[in-house]
């Protein structure tokens, strides 16, 4: 408690102090990254499209947190004051563990950012796109720096129409039967996302149509972006069910054979179970 008080004490001290006191924890040569910034270029509807949370979690290098009390960056100060206290082997766990270091500018990982951005926006339909990083260094010191990803997102890829490969006519039923719950439509912006929804949905529906072996990789979508007009096709497969078979002089192969429908046998009903001891076994005649 007594600790806890102090601290706040020093938390407050700290608060009087002007915002440029974050060059003191800045080497010479080097700046800090107080803000990630993203400047996305195209038409309104594919940029509302995207999520800049989603966007700034795949950065390789975040910015430092912001400042308390916009007055001076917290986290940087308590963890710069536990490095203190332990040079001087007065023990600086708690500041290090409630602190964190300052965040430095790295171009590299601004490139290594920028190329993670590509692809995610691939991801998102945006096949062309083009991302670079700019770096706006100022302050009295110039000791503080913005990065802006400037993303160029082109055109984006919509889904022209959609199909099944053949299959299994017992699955087709259940997979018509649940279609109102996809949200895989013609004309939507291509996204993995989907497709990786749709693939979990698709499970889940044969699931509970009765095929309990069915898994999620049993499902593959095949695209086709060559026809034109920044549009895709889609082509739904779903394979038939792999089995390993081991041959006289134990050579492998996979055989295929069509997905079953499992259906109840019997009912068991035990009356002797209890919640509080599962383990007990029942009783025989």
């Amino acid at each position: 408690m007594k600790w806890l008080f102090r601290t706040c004490i020093i938390l407050f001290i700290a608060s009087c102090f002007s915002s440029c006191t974050v060059h003191r924890f800045v080497p010479d040569g080097e700046v800090a990254l107080k803000k990630n910034r993203f400047d996305l270029i195209g038409e309104k509807e594919y940029r509302e499209s995207l999520d800049l949370e989603e966007l700034e979690g795949i950065l390789k290098q975040k910015a430092s947190r912001k400042k308390f009390l916009g007055l001076v960056y917290l986290h940087p100060w308590m963890y710069r004051r536990g490095e203190i206290r332990a040079e001087k082997g007065k023990g600086g766990d708690k500041w290090l563990e409630l602190g964190e270091p300052l965040v430095l500018l790295d171009s590299t990982l601004s490139e290594k950012s920028s190329r993670q951005l590509q692809l995610q926006l691939k991801k998102k339909g945006f096949f062309f796109n083009s991302v670079e990083a700019s770096h706006k260094v100022y302050g009295i010191r110039k000791k503080k720096a913005i990065t802006t990803y400037n993303c160029t997102l082109g055109d984006a890829y919509h889904v022209r129409k959609i199909s099944f490969a053949e299959t299994d006519s017992n699955l087709m039923m259940n997979l018509v039967r649940g279609a109102r719950d996809t949200k895989l439509r013609i004309g939507t912006i291509y996204n993995e996302d989907v497709f990786a929804s749709e693939r979990d949905r698709t499970t889940r529906v044969l699931k509970n149509a009765g095929f309990y072996d069915f898994r999620k990789e049993y499902v593959f979508f095949r695209m086709d972006s060559t026809v034109g007009n920044h549009q895709v096709d889609v082509e739904i497969i779903l394979r038939d069910k792999s089995k390993t078979v081991y041959g006289p002089n134990d050579e492998d192969s996979l055989i295929y054979t069509p997905h079953e429908k499992y259906r109840v046998n019997r009912i068991l009903v035990n009356a002797n179970y209890s919640l509080k001891n599962p383990t007990i076994s029942e009783d025989t005649i």
